[in-house]
């Protein structure tokens, strides 16, 4: 590959790069992505780590299970029943 044709490839891609970034402000504007801004937060990265703290086992998710227990058997103690 000559010099030349390594310029002309170097120069399409930063046109290219160019292009794409005045498109993503574009769609940005029109509120499509959050491109530059950042996230208001919606979307489907909260989603995702919701998900991941559901899935995921924590000190506090263990710890948090004897004590629904505990109220679960004070309420069948009392004779509240629930079911």
């Amino acid at each position: 590959m000559s010099i030349q044709g390594f310029i002309t490839y170097f120069l399409l891609l930063i046109i290219a790069w160019v292009l794409l970034h005045y498109l993503l402000i574009w769609m940005e504007k029109k509120g499509w992505v959050y491109y530059r801004q950042k996230s208001r937060g919606s979307g489907a990265g909260n989603a995702l780590q919701e998900l991941n703290g559901l899935l995921s086992s924590t000190p506090k998710s263990v710890m948090e299970r004897p004590y629904e227990q505990q109220e679960e058997d004070k309420a069948d103690d009392d004779g509240n029943r629930t079911h």
